[in-house]
């Protein structure tokens, strides 16, 4: 009899912790937020970095550029630009563009450029098209 008790709380109390976890349970996958197609915390900022070859968060590494053009009651928009490790590349991060960066090349001392874009590090200014969007501080 004695020996039927014990199995039986013993039995109880194991259902009992079972449950209890049920009930507690927490997603692996909920632990800090929303990730996109890297691994990246979107909650926390961060964003993929071709350059780089890893999650970022742009404003604690990269140049914030301002809009040049902005009216006083638009909320500010920047775009951030990084450098990789010999500088002969860079990789701009857009507000309008949160799909991809872009890469843009060193093609002079200080000029990094694509098709579209035109980064001067000596004056901090971004052209689209040859007309200046973006002003560093």
């Amino acid at each position: 009899m004695k020996h039927l008790l014990i199995l039986t709380f013993s039995l109880l109390t194991m259902i009992s912790c079972k449950d209890n976890n049920a009930n507690n349970k927490t997603s692996e996958s909920g632990i800090g937020g929303d990730k996109d197609s890297h691994g990246c915390l979107t909650a926390a900022g961060q964003t993929w970095s071709e350059l780089k070859q890893d999650c970022v968060q742009v404003f604690k590494v990269g140049k914030r550029l301002d809009p040049i053009n902005q009216e006083e009651s638009e909320t500010i928009l920047s775009a951030f630009v990084i450098f990789n490790d010999d500088e002969s590349k860079c990789e701009l991060f857009l507000p309008q563009n949160k799909i991809s960066s872009i890469i843009l090349i060193q093609s002079e001392d200080g000029i990094y450029t694509n098709q579209q874009y035109k980064f001067n590090t000596a004056t901090s200014t971004l052209s689209k098209d040859g007309e200046p969007t973006y002003k560093g501080s």
